[in-house]
C-alpha cells in the first residue's frame, strides 16, 4: 500500500545520537549483624564506582555461637548495570543459656537513574534463598509507579521501554536471618540468600517504532493515539516510559505527531 506523504516537517529516523544512562542516587549497601551487637555495614566509598565488599561478624562462646557473612559486587556504566550478592547466616546453641543467638545480613543494589534518550531496558538475573529465612526482591520503578517486581526465588526477567529524562529506581537485593535459643539440647541453624543480575540499556534508533517490532505501522499508531489524548507523560495512565513522547519534552502533542507521520510513511526501520 502506498501512503500519502503528509505535509509536515521531515524528521530522520536516525536523528538521535548515541546516548546512555545518567546515575542520580546510589543506595547500594551490604551489612552483617549478630545478636551480640556486632554490626558491620558498608556503602560505596565513591558513588556509582565499582563496589566490591564483604562484611563479616562472628561471636563464639561456651554457650553458643552466631555470625553472618555478606558480599556485594556491582558495577555500572552508561549502557549496563550488573551485580551479585550473597548472605550466609548461622547460629548454634552448645549448652544451657538464656541468651539468643542470631545472625543476619543484607546485600542490596539500589540505584536511581535516568536515560539520556528514549530506549529499552532488559533486566535479567536470578534470586535464591532459604525458604522462610530469606527476603528477596527485584524491582523497577518509574518515579513512584511500580513497573516490575519479583520477591520469590527464581529467574528475574523484564524488558520494556524507558523514557528520556525520566527517573527510574532499580532495586535488586537479598537478606537472610537465623535465630536460636536453648531448648534442651544443642542445635544449629543456617540461612542463605543470593542475587545476580544484568540490566542492559539500548537506545531507540527507530523513532516511532513504539512496539519495537522493526516497523512504524498501524500497531504503533494504536499506541500513539491514546498517549496523545492523555498528553502529560507524568499522568499515571500514560504507558511506562512515555514512548510516544518522541521529542522527549514531557508531553505527547502535535510536535510528536509531526515526527511520527514521516516515520509512519517510511514504514520500515532503517
Amino acid at each position: 500500500m502506498i501512503r500519502p506523504v503528509a505535509a509536515v516537517s521531515v524528521f530522520s529516523l536516525s536523528t538521535l545520537a548515541a546516548a546512555g544512562l545518567t546515575f542520580v542516587t546510589d543506595n547500594r549497601f551490604v551489612q552483617s549483624v549478630n545478636s551480640f551487637g556486632q554490626n558491620s555495614a558498608q556503602t560505596p566509598a565513591v558513588a556509582f564506582a565499582p563496589f566490591n565488599k564483604t562484611t563479616m561478624v562472628n561471636t563464639d562462646m561456651e554457650s553458643g555461637s552466631c555470625g553472618a557473612t555478606s558480599m556485594h559486587n556491582s558495577q555500572m556504566d552508561s549502557a549496563q548495570m550488573s551485580g551479585a550478592g550473597t548472605v550466609d547466616a548461622n547460629a548454634a546453641t552448645k549448652a544451657s543459656s538464656p541468651l539468643i543467638f542470631a545472625g543476619s545480613g543484607t546485600s542490596r543494589f539500589q540505584v536511581i537513574f535516568q536515560p539520556d534518550a528514549g530506549g529499552n531496558l532488559h533486566l535479567s538475573g536470578q534470586l535464591a534463598g532459604t525458604s522462610g529465612k530469606s527476603t528477596l526482591l527485584a524491582e523497577l520503578k518509574q518515579g513512584a509507579n511500580l513497573i516490575y517486581a519479583k520477591s520469590t526465588a527464581g529467574i528475574i526477567e523484564f524488558e520494556g521501554p524507558v523514557g528520556m529524562g525520566v527517573q527510574y529506581t532499580l532495586t535488586v537485593s537479598c537478606a537472610a536471618n537465623t535465630l536460636l535459643m536453648w531448648t534442651g539440647s544443642p542445635a544449629g541453624s543456617a540461612a542463605s540468600a543470593s542475587f545476580s543480575f544484568t540490566a542492559d540499556f539500548s537506545e531507540h534508533t527507530c523513532v516511532g517504532d513504539l512496539n519495537n517490532d522493526g516497523f512504524v505501522d498501524d500497531l504503533d499508531f494504536i499506541i500513539f493515539v491514546p498517549a496523545y489524548n492523555i498528553l502529560d507523560c507524568a499522568d499515571p495512565n500514560m504507558p511506562a516510559g512515555c514512548p510516544a513522547d518522541l521529542n522527549r519534552d514531557g508531553v505527547v502533542d502535535d510536535a510528536d505527531f509531526t515526527i511520527f507521520v514521516p516515520a509512519y510513511n517510511d514504514l520500515i526501520c532503517p
